[in-house]
């Protein structure tokens, strides 16, 4: 199981890349439903990657 306060690098690294994955789902244009799905979870990720201060972005532009 993964732990933040023995490995808080890895568990960040594995944040941003579902946060990544997730803003490249959004933009698929031929399955609605993986669309509004993933922009659904990217803006709980979003939450998430600002908890850390990973990332910070405005999503107006993936429709969150």
């Amino acid at each position: 199981m993964l732990s933040f306060q023995e490995n808080p690098k890895l568990v960040e690294e594995k944040v941003q890349q579902v946060y990544n994955l997730l803003k490249e789902l959004c933009e698929v244009e031929d399955l609605p439903a993986v669309c509004y799905n993933a922009r659904r979870a990217l803006g709980v990720i979003w939450q998430i990657t600002s908890d850390l201060d990973l990332e910070f972005e405005q999503l107006f532009h993936y429709k969150v």
